[in-house]
């Protein structure tokens, strides 16, 4: 290391000091220590609460890339292709600089858009009712005369049993088929399907 210059020693510095925090983070993420407050870009953190803004198209670009890990990635890729750009040239300012800078800005963006595809694999696990509205199901337990049974139906790509009565208060037997014309409450007001 006797004939590395100051420069050199900068890349090396910011190579390991990135290589170190982004596989701590890595780490931390796999075995579910960090909250992944970055995963869901655009949003801000509140007393221990994230609040993000994922879902919306609206977000600054800007905010999602300009995240921790993007950052402890651009160091990485810029310290070390810098270095090796500097020591297999001897030109460190000139083109290591250049190059090691586009490694950087190529892993920040490059973490951006893995990042951007867990946040669509997320789900949020909320069943909205109200979209069961016009589906059709069939009857799993009887309904009777002016009371609850339950019925089977697709709401939100999965197939859920609900509570369920009859629009017209009349009985509708176990296999009849049915068609949700309201919600009131968690429960469904169905309709014969003829």
């Amino acid at each position: 290391m006797a004939d590395w210059s100051v420069l050199d020693k900068f890349y090396l510095v910011c190579g390991l000091t990135g290589s170190l925090l982004f596989l701590i983070r890595l780490a931390l993420l796999f075995i579910g220590l960090d909250h992944g407050a970055d995963l869901h870009g655009g949003g801000d953190f509140h007393g221990g609460d994230f609040h993000g803004d994922a879902g919306h198209a609206d977000t600054d670009i800007g905010f999602k890339v300009l995240t921790f890990q993007g950052l402890t990635a651009f160091f990485m890729m810029f310290g070390w292709v810098g270095l090796a750009i500097s020591r297999s040239t001897g030109l460190g300012l000139l083109l290591a600089f250049p190059g090691g800078f586009a490694a950087g800005s190529g892993a920040i963006y490059l973490m951006a858009w893995a990042m951007s595809l867990m946040v669509k694999m997320q789900s949020s696990g909320n069943l909205d009712i109200k979209k069961a509205v016009g589906q059709e199901g069939h009857v799993y337990l009887n309904i009777p005369e002016n009371g609850s049974g339950v019925v089977q139906i697709g709401i939100q790509n999965h197939l859920r049993e609900m509570d369920a009565v009859s629009s017209d208060k009349r009985p509708i037997k176990t296999g009849e088929r049915v068609r949700v014309v309201a919600v009131e409450g968690n429960v469904l007001v169905v309709d014969r399907v003829v």
